[in-house]
């Protein structure tokens, strides 16, 4: 078949596939990754402060202080800067704020400074729990299992 010279040329199809998808879609996706990232270091942060309040420390307490000191490095280290900001900026995100996460503007302008407080008191409470911790081991014990009245054998 004879092409019309006329028309206008055919519209090329997009391939499909994973290389292939909308700008739309990639913010989506980053867009959920860095919420999901925030949301894991919000609970690492709260589990800091909750344990530091009831002066709970087991490997949870470990692993949550891990997770909130790699962000905070990479934070610190990135001036400021999420790295998946940029990223989120490349495929379509007006503009580079924390703003890219699924939250209100209002709260996620405002992350780093709440956030920072609330892991700078998790760290403190844990410090002071450290500082007051009973230095006889058999003390230590006593309160962990408080005898019980007419129990005694």
């Amino acid at each position: 078949m004879i092409a019309d010279p006329a028309s206008p040329p055919a519209t090329p199809v997009p391939e499909e596939g994973p290389a292939h998808h909308s700008p739309g879609t990639s913010l989506f996706v980053i867009r959920a990754i860095h919420s999901g990232v925030f949301l894991v270091e919000l609970v690492s942060i709260l589990w800091l402060v909750a344990t530091g309040i009831t002066g709970r420390r087991d490997r949870g307490v470990g692993v949550a202080a891990a997770l909130v000191a790699a962000e905070s490095a990479v934070f610190v280290a990135n001036a400021g800067v999420c790295p998946l900001t940029p990223l989120a900026e490349r495929h379509g995100a007006e503009r580079g704020t924390v703003s890219d996460i699924f939250l209100p503007d209002v709260v996620a302008r405002t992350i780093p400074v709440w956030a920072t407080g609330l892991v700078v008191l998790g760290v403190a409470l844990h410090v002071a729990q450290l500082v007051r911790r009973p230095r006889d081991p058999g003390r230590l014990e006593a309160i962990r299992r408080p005898h019980r009245a007419g129990l005694h054998g």
